[in-house]
Parts: C-alpha cells; structure tokens; sequence
C-alpha cells in the first residue's frame, strides 16, 4: 500500500517511487533473504522504538531516489 500517505491502495505509488508500496516492502524482503511478513515486522518493531526514543536525524533521506533521478 501506499504507507506512506496512508491511501490504502497497496501498489499505488502515485507515479512517484519515494512512496512506499508492497512492492517496495518484498523488494527489501529479497533483498534481505526474509519473508514480507518478517519485513513488516522488523518495521514494526523499528517504528516503534523510533516512537519511543525519538526518529533519527537521517540527512541522507531520499538520496538514493535523488541519485537515480540525475539526468546524465
């Protein structure tokens, strides 16, 4: 789904790739060697510490998308 913004359509990206789908979420399940189920559980387990000990400044943040997006 489009976690992100919370849409519920679960492949929609709404033609931008920053937004997270099922299709992101199984990507790094292959990436990692696990299961989409234990994904969603690692970041549920994550989410929530994050929810407890406050988010992380992350300066790299969609770095990787701007690098991909750089026309040549």
């Amino acid at each position: 789904m489009c976690i992100s913004c919370g849409c519920g359509k679960f492949e929609d990206a709404h033609g931008d790739e920053r937004h997270v789908t099922v299709a992101t979420l199984q990507r790094a399940a292959d990436a990692a060697n696990l299961t989409l189920e234990q994904v969603i559980g690692n970041m549920r387990q994550g989410a929530s510490s994050m929810e407890k000990g406050g988010i992380p400044d992350h300066q790299s943040a969609g770095q990787a998308v701007k690098e991909r997006l750089r026309p040549d």
